[in-house]
Formats: C-alpha cells, sequence, structure tokens
C-alpha cells in the first residue's frame, strides 16, 4: 500500500491511516506511521510559509539596498 509513493503521497497516505487495535503491533505501527505523516505535512506546510516570509524579507532588504547605494551615490 507504501510502496512505490512519492514522499509526499506518502507522509498523506500515512497521515490518513487510522489505527485499529493499539494493543497490537501492527495498531502500535499504524499509529505511529500516521503520526510521522501528520508531522511530515505539518512541517511541509511550515517550510512552505516561512520560505515565502523569506522572500519577502529579502525583495525588502535588495530594496532597501538599492535606496541606499542611490543616496550614497548622490551625497558623493
Amino acid at each position: 500500500q507504501l510502496r512505490g509513493l512519492s514522499a509526499a503521497q506518502l507522509a498523506a497516505t500515512c497521515a490518513r491511516l487510522r489505527p485499529d487495535d493499539l494493543a497490537d503491533p501492527t495498531g502500535e505501527t499504524t499509529a505511529a506511521l500516521r503520526s510521522l505523516g501528520q508531522r511530515v505535512l505539518t512541517l511541509t506546510a511550515e517550510i512552505a510559509r516561512l520560505d515565502a516570509e523569506l522572500r519577502t524579507l529579502t525583495a525588502q532588504a535588495e530594496d532597501v539596498k538599492q535606496s541606499e547605494t542611490r543616496l550614497v551615490r548622490r551625497s558623493v
């Protein structure tokens, strides 16, 4: 059921797993896979959000740098 999936597909599939009997090793394994899948999805979303924030900050820093360069050239 999990073989051949990409990392994203694997995480999504594991996050949707429904463990049966947690007293059974298979149920415990399923619960662990579900938890890991959910964590991967959460971290992936957080990375995407932080990447977007970094792109914004980088663009703003470049604008500030260009403004400072123009001011320095005018004062020389």
